[in-house]
């Protein structure tokens, strides 16, 4: 009986894969950084010049809701695509065979994508402060919060990949998530329904858009929004790790 091989330090293997993942990202970093940048911002603008008098509570979801959507577009739809295409072509083998271990391979992988939107997230910040005059927050909490929801997107964007049986659904199926993150980001809580603030926890972004709110304003935020994001990145990657991990 053959003893399986030994995993590599996680000092050695989590470098190593984050310049493997950014390698790949950078050979198309004009689409990944363009589309998450140029749309949320292009959303934000139109809606200032639509609805220029919008409460500040309105203001600042449209801006955190824009930023969401910024990882959403590269965690959830473009992962997607990228993880249907390497199960598909089987590139993704190549990964499986490295002496590491599942959760660190998606875990690296989402960081690197969520990481690749942040140039778009400070540019809807700086937007964010020059229509609508809004604070730059750019504390130590802000870090934690959008790594806690890339990550949270990104097992969602992970799971879509692995599981559609074709590249075309996998796209399909996350512009359709990602449209949920539109929705839950700058469709202003208080003129829909009671349910559907209830409803939006349900999103991979519905903490991370109350923790957003709270430090672009510079308030304190409630331990169960920390708590509620970070139990649903656990369970988006465990969920995810299942799909890789399946048998076909």
């Amino acid at each position: 009986m053959t003893a399986a091989p030994a995993r590599a330090p996680l000092a050695v293997m989590a470098p190593l894969l984050a310049r493997l993942q950014i390698a790949g990202l950078r050979r198309h970093w004009r689409p990944y950084v363009i589309v998450s940048a140029v749309m949320p911002a292009g959303i934000v603008l139109m809606l200032r010049l639509v609805a220029p008098d919008i409460a500040r509570a309105e203001q600042v979801q449209v801006v955190v809701g824009a930023m969401l959507l910024a990882e959403a577009i590269s965690t959830i739809v473009m992962l997607s695509q990228q993880t249907a295409w390497l199960r598909q072509s089987h590139a993704l083998d190549h990964y499986l065979v490295l002496p590491i271990s599942a959760p660190l391979y998606l875990t690296v992988t989402f960081v690197c994508y969520t990481v690749f939107a942040w140039p778009g997230v400070a540019c809807i910040m700086v937007e964010g402060a020059v229509l609508y005059g809004l604070p730059l927050h750019l504390g130590a909490l802000m870090v934690p919060i959008l790594l806690l929801a890339g990550v949270a997107m990104g097992g969602i964007g992970a799971l879509i990949g692995l599981l559609s049986p074709r590249e075309g659904l996998a796209g399909l199926f996350g512009n359709l998530v990602m449209m949920g993150v539109l929705f839950a980001g700058l469709v202003p809580m208080s003129a829909a329904p009671a349910w559907a603030s209830w409803a939006v926890r349900l999103l991979p972004s519905g903490s991370g858009m109350s923790l957003l709110r709270q430090a672009t304003l510079g308030g304190a935020a409630p331990w169960s929004d920390w708590l509620g994001l970070a139990v649903y990145a656990a369970v988006a990657l465990a969920a995810a790790v299942w799909a890789l991990q399946r048998p076909e």
